[in-house]
Parts: C-alpha cells; structure tokens; sequence
C-alpha cells in the first residue's frame, strides 16, 4: 500500500513519526509531506532520515484558482458552524471564527468590532443560520479542484492519503487536497492531532473517508459535531504521548529541588501556563496565584515550591527578563529560570519544546500540577499526579467556559481534574490535594491514561494506530486485525 501523509507542517507529524516508520517497516511505502509555507520544524522528522519505505516532501496549496473566493467561503462557514446548539456558550470560538470571515470579506481597512460576532449570532434564527451554511457547503462541492493538489496526486499516485489535522479555521489547503483525493476516488484519512481538533477548529470542508481518534469523547465529538459515521471512525488513542509515557526519572526529587534552589522538604507545585488563545497574558494571574498560596493557612501549601512552565507558544516575561541557566540533571536540557516573582521558593521554569523529558521531570516531581485549560493537565493526569484548575474569569483567560474541550478533563464530566470558581476554594482543593490517598489518584490516574490508551496503559498507540490504517484499507489479506479490537472499553 502506497500512503501520502500531508500535515500542516512538521510539528503536526511528529506524534505520528513512530507510527509512519512503522508502516515503512512492515513494508507500506509512505510519503511524508508538510506545506512548504511553514517555515522551520523539519527537526521533527530527523527519525525518518534514511527509514525504509519512507521518503520527504514539500508540497504547496491553492495560489490563485478561486482563493480569495475558497477562503471567504469556508471562514463563513466555519463561523456558522458556532451558532449551532453545542456551542450555544462557546462565544469565544464564534468570535474567532467570525474575525477569520471578516478579514477575508472586508476592505483591509475597515475597523470590524468583535462584537459583531454576537449581533449576528442574535439576529439569525437557528433556520437562516442553517439555510445560509447549506448553501455555503452547495458551493464549496461546486469548486473545481486545485491543480496544484491534483498535480502532487498525479505524481505520488498514492492508495490513501492522510491529512492532519484536516480542520482548520484559515481555509487550510489540507482541504483542497482532501477534494482532490475525493474527487480521484483516492480514500481521505483524518489523522486528530490534539484533544481540541474537533470542536474549536472549524469543520470539516471535505468529509473524510475515516476519521483515527484518541477515544471515545472524540468519537463522539466527530459524529455529533461534524457528522461522520460512527462505522468511519476508529479509535486508537492519542499518539502524542507516547513519548512522555515512555520517559523515566533521571533524577531524584531532592537533586531535582536542589536544582532549583528548593528546600525538598515543602512540595513542589507546578503551574502550567495555556496557550494564547485561552490567555494571551496569563502572568497577571499567576501573580495572584502565588499570592494567594502564600496567604494560606496550611503551612504546606504557604511554605510549597512553585514551579511555573510557560506555554511553548508564547513568552512569559518580559524579553529583557534575563534569565539564569540551570543543569537540572545529566541527562535533562539545561533548563531557563527567571524569578520575577521576589519570592525564593517561586519560579518560571523554560525547558525546549521538543524534549519531553523536561516536562516529565518537572511533573514527576510535583506533588499537585495547576493550569487553566492545556494539554499538560493530560501528561501530569497519566502521571497520577493532582491536577487543579479555577475558572479564571473573561478578562485573565477568555479560553476556559467559552470552549467545549475545558470540560472534557473535569472530574464533574468524568475526567480527572477539580476545578474551583475562586482562589480560595482552589487554595482548599490544593491543600486537599497534597493528602490525597494512593487510592484517589490511582483512579485518577485511570481515567487519565484512559483518554489517551483507551487500551490500556503499556500499549504504546503508534503500533494500535498502524494496525487501525492496515485493517481500514488493505483489505482482509493484510496482516490480521489486533486482539485490542476496534473499540476500547467503554
């Protein structure tokens, strides 16, 4: 079986690298490609230098052919799509994407208020919002195909194509080649890249032949968010994680605090920072964060280390900030400490991207892990460790209440996470926390791995997720199916 495997850009391929070898290992031919309009990234596939089976492009999308007309067409879609009932609370996804369809319909200089997004979400009935979508949807299957895409398939003349992540808000070309691939009679696989690919990135444009999703949250998601059949979707876990998951301490909590200037008898509380769309200016809060513990009456929670992670997307500090290197351990990154905080015992802690044995370090040694909407919540959750959260109000971060995947993670929804509506009562959850039984995190600690191996803890998913694109395309002659099964315990 010959594959085409097209992402965004490399940093969308790199969970699916071990997945990719693998396929070139048991014989497939794989080509992997990225937009060449991403710059950077291709660090991500140093692995797949010289695999068998398995080879690297570039390819670019839609230049001229109907682009500006593609575009406009798909963002009015997209923002139509938040007006429908499960996003009746999701005002901060209806407001981007309306923003996106207002840039690509205004004059470059038109001032266009935000709140625009709400008048008009008041002013459409859910019948005219529906009427206005169908026929937005009747004119994008009445779109020629990009020569462009259709010229990468004529010379790859692959039997599957893969995309990831296939939905996105920008009118994105893995569409266009999702429409040429259909339109060749070439099957269409949806690689899900992260736990809120499906509900706060747009629709599906171009409805794939098969959708491989990290559990059956996401199944549902797809189904009843995006209409996809229940018999086109497989789920197989969460790729991602498999490299944290198979990181092990190099070092011991006490060298880990001495690192770091910490008295290792007061725990270690490590606050996640989230991305810009949940927070574009997050160190605010974290201030009154710290504050706050410090104010407590539990001398564990008064006295803790704070470790504070920034989000890989954006700067905590201020550029100026000048930060001090740290050897945290001999085989660990020299890490980046800035202490603007003028508290001993409290730090930011900056660690590079692609080295997931940083993070693992740092929540291996937490006694509790705190964020306000981000996927470390999910690694610290598999690590058994507690995982708190507090509604931080719109004005620090407009990315919690006003998203769908927020909840997804709560212990009220069957996750693992408390989440408080003060600091207050987050201050009581964390001093609850430290003192919880082995009992109460290793159920935790369940539901936690569940959402990312829903076939359990020490079955690596890149394997699961090759078997998944074998047994979907290559036909009852291929390998035989896995004992695992197509579904994971409900």
């Amino acid at each position: 079986m010959k594959l085409l495997i097209i992402a965004m850009s490399p940093q969308f391929l790199r969970p699916f690298v071990p997945t990719i070898i693998e396929l070139g290992r048991r014989g497939h031919r794989v080509t992997v490609a990225w937009h060449a309009e991403s710059r950077g990234g291709e660090a991500h596939l140093a692995e797949l230098e010289g695999c068998e089976g398995v080879s690297c492009r570039t390819v670019t999308g839609r230049r001229s052919t109907y682009r500006d007309e593609v575009t406009l067409i798909r963002r009015a879609w997209n923002y139509l799509r938040y007006l429908e009932p499960p996003y009746a609370g999701a005002a901060k996804l209806r407001k981007r994407a309306f923003m996106k369809a207002a840039r690509a319909f205004f004059d470059a200089r038109s001032e266009v208020p935000e709140a625009w997004s709400e008048t008009l979400a008041a002013r459409l009935s859910p019948r005219e919002a529906r009427r206005l979508a169908g026929l937005l949807a009747f004119m994008e299957q009445q779109l020629p195909t990009d020569p462009v895409c259709d010229a990468v398939l004529d010379v790859e003349q692959p039997d599957v194509v893969l995309l990831t992540p296939l939905v996105d808000l920008n009118s994105s070309s893995q569409a266009d080649f999702a429409q040429s691939a259909r339109r060749k009679g070439i099957p269409v696989g949806m690689l899900v890249y992260s736990w809120d690919n499906l509900s706060t990135k747009g629709g599906l444009h171009v409805m794939p032949d098969h959708v491989f999703v990290w559990n059956n949250r996401q199944a549902r998601e797809a189904r009843d968010l995006h209409g996809v059949p229940r018999t086109a979707i497989s789920v197989v876990g969460a790729p991602r994680f498999d490299a944290f998951l198979s990181c092990r301490a190099g070092t011991k909590r006490a060298v880990f605090a001495h690192a770091l200037g910490f008295n290792h008898a007061f725990p270690i509380i490590t606050y996640v920072c989230s991305s810009a769309f949940v927070s574009g200016h997050e160190l605010p809060f974290v201030r009154s964060w710290v504050q706050a513990l410090r104010a407590s009456t539990d001398p564990m929670v008064r006295q803790a280390n704070i470790v504070v992670r920034p989000h890989p997307d954006i700067p905590l500090t201020a550029p100026d900030e000048v930060a001090t290197k740290v050897s945290i351990g001999a085989n660990i990154p020299v890490g980046s400490v800035w202490r603007p905080f003028a508290d001993d015992s409290a730090l930011v802690l900056g660690t590079p991207l692609r080295t997931p044995h940083s993070l693992f370090e740092c929540l291996a040694h937490s006694s509790a892990v705190v964020g306000l909407n981000t996927s470390a919540e999910i690694e610290a959750g598999v690590l058994g460790k507690p995982v708190l959260s507090i509604l931080a109000g719109r004005e620090a971060a407009d990315g919690q209440e006003d998203t769908l995947h927020f909840r997804y993670l709560l212990k009220e929804e069957g996750g693992w996470v408390d989440v408080a509506r003060t600091l207050d009562e987050h201050v009581g959850q964390l001093s609850s926390a430290l003192v919880r039984s082995e009992e109460e995190l290793g159920q935790a600690r369940t539901r936690a791995v569940k959402f990312v191996r829903p076939f359990g803890r020490k079955k690596p998913v890149a394997p699961i997720l090759a078997d998944a694109i074998e047994r979907v395309w290559s036909g009852p002659s291929s390998r035989p199916s896995p004992p695992t099964g197509h579904e994971p315990p409900a």
